[in-house]
């Protein structure tokens, strides 16, 4: 795949900060892929969460295992624990005026701010009001 089929796929994404985030990931597809398929199977593979409220009684677990995770204008909350990330065949990413809270902590990523995780990247909210970021 060359940089302009790399454009046209870009064209079909919302613009904004989520698409700046997105384009090195992309960018880093494209380079790994063998074949065009390989590439658009890999970017298939998207939960996009936009303007949505997520309530959990005990526990969420947002993992990108194999694809993408994108997270804006959304607030999750979970009276206990709230884990999200990703694996080294996933990408994870999470702002732009988004809110997760549990009973004890909140991370709050304002307009144009995001946390970006990809490879093994975790980060824990848990019941004890502990924030915990892993690599």
């Amino acid at each position: 795949m060359n940089f302009i089929d790399f454009q046209n796929l870009m064209s079909d994404v919302p613009s904004g900060m989520i698409t700046s985030a997105l384009y090195d990931s992309i960018k880093y597809l494209i380079k790994s892929s063998k074949t065009k398929d390989e590439l658009v199977k890999r970017i298939e593979n998207t939960l996009h969460l936009h303007n949505v409220s997520v309530n959990a009684n005990s526990m969420i677990t947002l993992l990108a295992s194999k694809g993408f995770i994108i997270i804006e204008g959304s607030q999750i909350k979970s009276n206990l624990n709230i884990t999200m990330g990703s694996s080294n065949e996933g990408e994870f990413i999470f702002g732009n005026n988004s809110k997760s809270e549990t009973s004890k902590t909140t991370i709050d990523a304002g307009s144009n701010a995001f946390i970006k995780m990809s490879g093994n990247a975790k980060i824990e909210q848990h019941s004890d009001g502990s924030i915990r970021m892993y690599t």
